[in-house]
């Protein structure tokens, strides 16, 4: 039954982007580099063209980018998100700052959804992200 399932879905996915194999792969910097482009060419206020590094710099990319990072997209639970939320606020965040977190993520996924990336990977999680809220 589940392995039906499987490859009645294999089709869609290499038709929607990327082949299957590569869809598994990709991971959390992979969804970040489109974000940045996307932010340069429409001039977001948000977007430093220097961190330290040298590098293109979003804002609150210092609070996603050591929990998310290394990590494959496909993992990006709701269960994580609410990991997430929970370790901003032990931090003391408060929810209006973890939701623009949480929107920033939102836009990479749907970015990298666009361009083909990860169509069905993304599905759930970016479903939960639209309803995920901090809430104390």
């Amino acid at each position: 039954m589940v392995a039906e399932s499987l490859l009645r879905d294999r089709p869609g996915k290499v038709e929607q982007g990327l082949p299957v194999a590569e869809m598994k792969k990709l991971k959390y910097e992979d969804i970040r580099k489109p974000l940045i482009m996307d932010y340069r060419a429409r001039c977001v206020k948000m977007l430093e063209e220097e961190d330290k590094g040298g590098n293109p710099y979003v804002w609150d990319f210092e609070h996603l980018d050591p929990f998310f990072k290394n990590r494959l997209v496909r993992t990006i639970t709701t269960d994580l998100l609410y990991q997430f939320v929970e370790k901003r606020q032990k931090e003391g965040a408060k929810n209006a700052t973890i939701n623009r977190n949480l929107s920033l993520l939102r836009r990479m996924m749907n970015l990298a959804r666009r361009e083909g990336k990860s169509v069905h990977l993304m599905r759930e999680t970016c479903g939960s992200l639209f309803k995920l809220r901090a809430l104390r």
